[in-house]
């Protein structure tokens, strides 16, 4: 099951880098996908999908960033950087589950 969100968290993430209104929804979307893909026990499509995310945001989408950075982007940035993380603190709290859960 987490391959299969982690793949549609990637597939989203880079059909998000053709559309130029909707980007940043996009990318939250795929965010969220690659958090709750990481938490079930994936890594790799989860760290692909937010460097996708992440270059899409900072290189590839000047409108985003323009929306991001404005007089009134400030909650959207925010909530960006928080989903952008998302996926490795959910990584964290997997692996932490993991251990607490090994036997001695």
């Amino acid at each position: 099951m987490e391959k299969g969100i982690g793949i549609a968290a990637i597939a989203i993430a880079i059909i998000s880098c053709f559309i130029p209104v909707v980007t940043l929804f996009a990318v939250w979307l795929a965010l969220l996908l690659a958090a709750i893909a990481a938490f079930l026990g994936d890594r790799v499509l989860s760290v692909a999908t937010a460097l996708i995310c992440f270059a899409n945001v900072v290189f590839m989408s000047p409108l985003t960033m323009i929306g991001l950075f404005g007089p009134d982007g400030k909650p959207m940035l925010i909530i960006s950087v928080v989903l952008l993380f998302a996926p490795f603190v959910a990584m964290m709290l997997k692996n932490k589950q993991n251990k607490e859960q090994a036997p001695d």
